[in-house]
């Protein structure tokens, strides 16, 4: 999984440093979404953690909720407009993505050039 990140991995990272929804289909369904943190998947799949406010959702907790998303299944990905939205609070740490190249909350994240392949330092 080394290499150039996917474009839709790119398109969720340029949404994220101007602080835009992703609007997209998972699963079947459509998502609104705010994208917190982007990175890799221990086994190197493209992953998203994000605080979806609207759309649709096969989870049990209502919207809006924290959601994982792996980025080889997001469809018709498109930013959108709205207001952002990062949840409340964090009752635990995340470990869905396991490698962090953005973090909303980390500044230095967000000034990076462009985003990191897996396995980067």
């Amino acid at each position: 999984m080394a290499g150039k990140p996917s474009e839709t991995y790119q398109q969720i990272w340029q949404a994220m440093r101007e602080r835009q929804h992703v609007l997209f289909e998972y699963d079947g369904r459509p998502r609104d979404c705010c994208p917190i943190i982007l990175g890799y998947a221990k086994d190197g799949r493209e992953t998203v953690k994000a605080y979806q406010v609207g759309g649709s959702t096969s989870g049990q907790a209502p919207l809006p909720a924290w959601r994982d998303f792996y980025i080889e299944r997001i469809r018709e990905l498109r930013a959108g407009p709205g207001a952002w939205r990062q949840g409340e609070s964090h009752k635990q740490a995340q470990s869905f993505v396991k490698f962090v190249d953005v973090d909303i909350n980390i500044l230095h994240t967000l000034n990076r050039q462009a985003p990191l392949p897996f396995g980067s330092p």
